[in-house]
């Protein structure tokens, strides 16, 4: 059974925001490709191409979260990370459909979604750990008195 009062905790709610907008982000269009001259008109998603990875990410993400495990939701978020710079620098298979067109290419919505999605998934696992660390280190000044 979940336990209320934890999925209550605002950190919890930031990241499971931020898992939306992962999931959102591969469906929105992330590449446009334009050009009003030829009458030519594409975009591209993310699920196309690495956005799967992200999915299934997003997905553990969520599992990791819901079962208390928030210092381990950190690896997924670390890995969501490398994915989206990976398409951010051109290493994408994205890019490769885009290869023709760059005078004509430009960011979607889907990308800055990924992004806000991805930060906001941080909150849980790095609020978590830092308030263990501090708190650790002042019940130790504590004790010492």
């Amino acid at each position: 059974m979940i336990d209320k009062n934890y999925v209550k905790q605002k950190k919890i709610i930031v990241s499971f925001i931020g898992i939306f907008f992962l999931l959102l982000g591969n469906f929105l269009p992330l590449i446009s490709i334009s050009s009003k001259t030829i009458g030519y008109n594409k975009t591209f998603q993310f699920i196309h191409y690495e956005g799967k990875y992200i999915i299934i990410l997003a997905i553990i993400f969520l599992f990791l979260l819901l079962l208390k495990e928030v210092k381990a939701t950190l690896f997924s978020a670390l890995a969501t990370s490398v994915l989206i710079a990976y398409l951010l620098f051109q290493k994408s298979e994205i890019y490769n459909d885009c290869a023709s067109y760059n005078e004509m290419f430009s960011w979607g919505w889907g990308i800055y979604t990924l992004i806000l999605g991805n930060l906001l998934t941080y909150v849980a696992p790095v609020s978590t750990f830092l308030s263990e660390k501090f708190s650790m280190k002042f019940s130790i000044k504590i004790k010492k008195k």
